[in-house]
């Protein structure tokens, strides 16, 4: 994933007319609900999580599980209100899981001054996502 998003980057970097787009997905009380609930509960959460991410995808985009319970989306060509779109799409599906965990979400746009490596981004998109759990969970924060 990270070789991948490295290359979209840097290709946008070099054209300077493409956009991308980071969504990272948190799923609030993961450990907690895998230690209440057993693994194999915790697991259908994250395939659940990954099923509807899937689903949304286009192709070129690019997922992969970054921890046990997060989940990356870079969206190559895609600006920051349609990853929002993309966000908020997948918040709702989630929702017909019935899931109790709610998911923090940061939703980011990579641009020449602000991200020009893959760490950056997704570190960014990391603290946007403990922002979000400091603030109770399951927020979308943008940047």
């Amino acid at each position: 994933m990270l070789e991948g998003l490295d290359r979209c980057l840097h290709e946008w970097c070099e054209s300077r007319g493409g956009v991308l787009s980071l969504v990272h997905l948190d799923i609030d009380g993961f450990r907690r609900h895998a230690v209440t609930h057993g693994s194999l509960a915790a697991c259908a959460i994250l395939r659940a999580v990954h099923a509807v991410v899937a689903d949304l995808m286009r192709p070129g985009d690019l997922r992969t599980c970054f921890s046990e319970h997060r989940v990356l989306v870079a969206l190559p060509d895609r600006d920051l209100r349609q990853a929002l779109e993309f966000a908020e799409r997948a918040r709702l599906r989630l929702r017909e899981y019935r899931l109790d965990n709610s998911i923090s979400m940061a939703v980011l746009q990579a641009g020449p001054q602000r991200f020009t490596t893959a760490e950056g981004l997704i570190e960014t998109a990391r603290q946007l996502v403990f922002q979000s759990k400091s603030m109770g969970g399951g927020h979308t924060l943008c940047l």
